[in-house]
């Protein structure tokens, strides 16, 4: 009687933490934020071509097309731009983020300081709200000076270890091609940085399964 009586309220506990669970496949409209900039917004290319597009496309192909994207990837948007963002994002209740933010900030010499210290309040904003958040970084070319590269890598990674994030190291992974320090521009744009719609299509193919098991796991 006593072992009955323990089995059913393990049961009824464990189905009062799965209804504090916002999983994807248990709401109607599930709604993804995309917080990114050109790298993801499609700068240079037609419409549709886009990462963010593409991403929708992808997913309702595969079955998961009850996922909304909330687009707010801008061209040239830095981190602050993002914080800036995080109000009327969330009024739009939001159920999980995806944050790819900080290329533009790197490139334009913003203290790596002040870059980790944004990316923490949009983290911290969405955890407070009950938003899963996902991490994608993009590593500058190597042209760039190695001291933006590595502090770059080593912010988002040193995030994704203290908030126990999801990261995606490298969005230009396959894409922006490195051999002896200098760059293979195949898929890039003449500016050298922004990918073309090829390498859009490479970007998605890399990172969609670690999208879809970020979202599968809510």
């Amino acid at each position: 009687m006593v072992k009955k009586i323990i089995l059913t309220l393990v049961f009824v506990f464990s189905l009062i933490i799965a209804s504090g669970t916002r999983a994807q496949s248990d709401v109607e409209k599930f709604h993804l934020v995309f917080l990114g900039d050109s790298m993801a917004s499609g700068y240079g290319l037609q419409k549709g071509e886009g990462f963010v597009d593409l991403l929708q496309d992808i997913l309702a192909k595969d079955g998961l097309d009850n996922v909304e994207i909330i687009n707010a990837a801008v061209a040239g948007q830095k981190t602050s731009d993002g914080v800036a963002m995080l109000d009327s994002i969330l009024e739009q209740d939001p159920h999980a983020a995806i944050v790819e933010l900080g290329i533009n900030d790197a490139l334009n010499d913003v203290p790596a300081s002040m870059i980790k210290q944004n990316l923490e309040i949009i983290i911290n904003k969405f955890l407070d709200n009950n938003v899963p958040v996902m991490l994608i970084c993009v590593k500058p070319p190597a042209t760039s000076e190695m001291r933006e590269r590595d502090v770059l890598t080593k912010i988002y990674k040193d995030l994704a270890k203290k908030y126990k994030l999801t990261l995606y190291p490298q969005f230009l992974d396959g894409v922006l091609i490195e051999r002896l320090g200098s760059n293979d521009f195949k898929y890039i744009q003449n500016d050298a940085l922004h990918p073309k719609a090829e390498g859009v299509r490479i970007m998605l193919r890399k990172t969609y399964p670690v999208i879809k098991k970020f979202l599968t796991s809510l």
